[in-house]
């Protein structure tokens, strides 16, 4: 049996990992009827990642003073209900369209909230 040869450059006591810190970012999640990813997306951020994040409920006509802003996927009723669709007319979301104008920021989704941008 051949044994391995690790170069002095890969061994582990060489490896360092880099410690960045960075102030954290204000999360908005957004709640539409019948969302079921929303709290998914608020605990992630919140307990996992450690980012302030707070609820804004789809009727709301401002973010208020959040950094970014999620729109949860997965509706509990089904797609065939064409949810994002519907929701797209959510006074919510064009303070999410004045918002990534302004923040000069592009938009991604995935699922229904696709129809939503």
């Amino acid at each position: 049996m051949r044994s391995l040869r690790v170069k002095d450059s890969l061994k582990p006591q060489t490896l360092r990992a880099v410690k960045m810190k960075l102030a954290p970012m204000k999360f908005g999640v957004v709640v539409f009827p019948g969302s079921n990813c929303d709290h998914d997306a608020w605990y992630a951020l919140s307990h996992n990642l450690g980012h302030p994040a707070e609820f804004i409920w789809h009727d709301s006509s401002t973010l208020g003073d959040v950094d970014a802003v999620i729109l949860p996927g997965g509706f509990s009723y089904g797609d065939y209900l064409r949810c994002g669709a519907i929701a797209k007319f959510s006074p919510v979301m064009s303070a999410v369209k004045k918002f990534a104008e302004l923040e000069g920021l592009g938009a991604h989704g995935k699922s229904a909230e696709v129809r939503q941008l």
